[in-house]
């Protein structure tokens, strides 16, 4: 699921997508970059999806939130896509951890969730510290899901949480005469 008008933007892209079986295909064919991530027991049903519709490209592997090693991830990313994480309170600030790991300065994160949403005031609050956070207006998604069961967060990263990237320093060499 994901925001009409969206995809316009995703055509090249680096993207982070989390449980989005299906967005990881459907934005693999439209030219993005595409890292998906799921619990390591979804994984070979995630990677068989994506060789069966023909986008053997897509990045696959394993993300737990809040961890912080996410080299293997590759980020920054561009777009972030999410579908039904707001379901325990307990994880939305690892949640929140891992995107702001993850996400660039310019991302454009989008979470969707129908009834499995019992945790989105948690999250809500969590991601507010990095974030701006608007429901995505029902007139801006595709028509099946105009529903009251479907809700679309867009989230950008609030520009005073942005940290801009460091100058390396000079490297200090040893004099090897002395």
């Amino acid at each position: 699921m994901a925001a009409a008008g969206c995809w316009q933007e995703v055509s090249g892209p680096e993207c982070w997508l989390w449980a989005c079986r299906c967005v990881a295909v459907v934005t693999a064919k439209l030219g993005g970059i595409v890292t998906a991530t799921d619990l390591k027991g979804n994984l070979p049903l995630l990677t068989d999806n994506c060789r069966s519709n023909g986008v053997p490209e897509v990045h696959v592997c394993e993300h737990s939130w809040g961890c912080a090693d996410v080299d293997d991830l590759q980020p920054p990313f561009d777009v972030i896509t999410a579908c039904d994480v707001m379901y325990i309170d307990e994880l939305a600030p690892a949640l929140v951890k891992s995107l702001v790991l993850l996400s660039g300065p310019d991302a454009l994160i989008h979470i969707a969730h129908g009834r499995n949403r019992p945790a989105e005031p948690a999250f809500r609050k969590a991601a507010a510290q990095h974030f701006g956070i608007e429901l995505v207006p029902s007139a801006e998604l595709d028509e099946v899901y105009q529903c009251s069961d479907v809700n679309v967060l867009r989230l950008r990263r609030r520009l005073d949480q942005i940290q801009q990237p460091q100058q390396p320093q000079q490297e200090q060499k040893e004099d090897w005469r002395q």
